[in-house]
């Protein structure tokens, strides 16, 4: 689990500090209008489960622990 929270994280945080469309402000987003904040508010951290189930309706019946990690915006 280690090894694909620590990928992750460096998956997003290399995003993140990606040169882009938006040279002001990279940054990975959740987009969406239910909510609040707002329609758009930064991914702060990746968390990763020890289940690999997809199946809703089995993994909602089993315990899991997450860990997570910080995302890094150095723009």
């Amino acid at each position: 689990m280690t090894a694909v929270l620590t990928s992750a994280q460096t998956l997003l945080d290399n995003l993140n500090n990606s040169p882009g469309i938006d040279t002001q402000n990279p940054r990975i987003v959740v987009a969406s209008n239910l909510g609040e904040p707002g329609p758009m508010r930064d991914v702060t951290q990746v968390a990763v489960g020890e289940i690999l189930d997809k199946q809703s309706r089995r993994r909602r019946s089993l315990v899991e622990n997450y860990q997570a990690r910080p995302v890094t915006i150095t723009a």
